[in-house]
């Protein structure tokens, strides 16, 4: 049998690619609302205010390097891996908990979760069970996604000269 586990190697960060430019992320179990909705949150900076690195993958694990821009709303979601998210530098909102710098929160598959960045957005580990992951939207009215809108509008004029958390 083939050895299918990576060898030894170093991984430089500008060599990470951009999650889209990956299969990581499956994308096809977005209903047609859930895709009408990221196409709206698109349309006003949704791509502007995040950052996605696929930082490492082989079967069974991935980790993606984040950074979401000051007041970046993450949309009510899941996906079908487990995660644990650690959070490097900035803060963001968890429900009622604001989690900030070395803090950690994790994430069983399936189970919907959102937030948004903090006021100096946030850097953030995503460590994943599986090499290729989904999302589902959990979204479940056009309000839920006009909040999201509303937030990346305001917050859009700000992202262009922010510097990560960790390097400001």
């Amino acid at each position: 049998m083939p050895n299918t586990r990576p060898t030894f190697r170093v991984i430089r960060k500008e060599n990470y690619p951009a999650v889209d430019d990956t299969d990581a992320l499956d994308a096809s179990t977005l209903t047609a609302d859930a895709v009408e909705g990221f196409t709206r949150l698109a349309e006003v900076g949704m791509y502007e205010g995040s950052t996605l690195k696929l930082v490492f993958s082989m079967p069974e694990l991935s980790v993606v390097h984040c950074w979401f821009r000051s007041g970046f709303p993450l949309p009510l979601h899941s996906h079908d891996a487990d995660c644990l998210y650690y959070i490097i530098a900035g803060e963001i909102r968890l429900g009622t908990e604001v989690l900030g710098e070395g803090d950690s929160f994790y994430v069983p598959s399936e189970v919907p979760y959102a937030y948004s960045a903090g006021p100096e957005g946030v850097e953030l580990l995503e460590i994943r069970t599986k090499d290729k992951f989904n999302i589902k939207s959990h979204v479940k009215a056009k309000a839920g996604w006009d909040h999201a809108r509303d937030a990346m509008t305001s917050n859009h004029p700000n992202w262009a000269q922010e510097l990560r958390p960790s390097r400001a």
